[in-house]
């Protein structure tokens, strides 16, 4: 009797388009050169043929003599790489750190720090440690609130540690006031003679 339409047409089979041959793939090999020069088969030419490389035989210094780099500005008067290296060994939780201190040196501290302190695995406190950026005068210059959002709790540590050693030899010069340790320690006091007023 009667047949359910679905209300779709089917669409007639013939095209009225001609047919295009298939794409070719987004990539082909390419295809290997059947003339190859001696050139280069020999391979590269060498950096010396370049007419800025050349070795210039007229050249008034020896070419005996390697070209010496001017030491950089920083590192002028001491060799401060390997005293660095020597001091990271002796880097304990319970060094003061100092304003000196290269960034090696401070992260060797950090990581200490988290190591004893902390509780932390030597090699979460190795990778939390690389994230400190600067020097010594960057330990003790970041705020308590840089040190919560980027160590949490143990940063909150940190910076309390910080502030006991901050006064120390070799810490913050005496000449440099800290504006958070400046107050902190404005607190501090009133907070104390508070307490030996009431007590």
């Amino acid at each position: 009797m009667g047949q359910v339409c679905s209300g779709r047409r089917a669409k007639p089979t013939t095209s009225s388009r001609p047919s295009s041959p298939p794409a070719p793939p987004p990539y082909s090999a390419p295809k290997s050169p059947t003339n190859i020069t001696e050139q280069e088969k020999e391979g590269p030419p060498e950096l010396s043929s370049h007419p800025a490389l050349r070795n210039r035989e007229n050249s008034t210094s020896d070419s005996s003599e390697p070209i010496q780099k001017p030491i950089p500005a920083h590192l002028r008067g001491k060799s401060l790489q390997k005293e660095n290296w020597e001091d990271v060994e002796n880097i304990t939780a319970a060094s003061t750190p100092q304003w000196r201190w290269s960034n090696t040196q401070c992260r060797a501290w950090l990581t200490e720090v988290l190591i004893v302190y902390g509780g932390r695995p030597s090699p979460v406190a190795h990778r939390l440690a690389d994230g400190f950026r600067g020097w010594g005068p960057n330990l003790y210059m970041k705020e308590w609130k840089e040190w919560n959002s980027w160590l949490g709790a143990d940063g909150q540590a940190i910076f309390a540690l910080l502030m006991e050693e901050h006064r120390k030899e070799g810490a913050v010069p005496k000449e440099v006031e800290i504006e958070h340790y400046v107050k902190a320690e404005g607190s501090e006091y009133k907070q104390l003679e508070i307490r030996l007023r009431s007590g």
